[in-house]
């Protein structure tokens, strides 16, 4: 979906309920991620991050603040993101979700290797391929 449909359907369905405004929120917050936008990147995440919380979406809560993980440890704030990528850990692993597990592990070995603690960001890396390649079945063929 392209950033104007997604505008679109913003002005539809953006007034709706709380999983389908906070479902736009998190596509848009992805788009600005896309674009190296990453303070209206986690505007939006943590806006989506708020609405599936009230509604008790964990799940959905935890891959809104993955992505907001991402724009913290690429705005250099990497005891923040550590500390909402560990919390995303344990929401991903509660729900056997390997795919994301992986994910939050390797948005987790990124704010390692900023802060230049290569060997953890190398057992880390170990640990996400692992769990990837360990579930292949919940991947699309680029992710592999």
């Amino acid at each position: 979906m392209a950033w104007d449909e997604l505008a679109v359907a913003d002005s539809i369905w953006g007034q709706g309920d709380g999983p389908t405004r906070a479902r736009i929120l998190l596509l848009q917050g992805c788009f600005a991620l896309e674009k190296d936008e990453h303070r209206e990147a986690m505007r939006r995440h943590e806006e989506s991050a708020r609405l599936y919380k009230a509604d008790g979406h964990v799940h959905h809560q935890a891959m809104a603040e993955l992505n907001l993980g991402i724009s913290l440890v690429a705005t250099q704030r990497i005891h923040e993101a550590q500390i909402i990528l560990q919390k995303c850990l344990e929401v991903f692993e509660g729900h056997q979700d390997h795919k994301h597990s992986a994910y939050a592990i390797t948005e987790l070995a990124y704010g390692h290797f900023a802060l230049g603690e290569y060997s953890q960001v190398l057992d880390l890396c170990a640990d996400s391929l692992g769990r990837l390649l360990g579930d292949t079945s919940s991947l699309e063929r680029l992710e592999i």
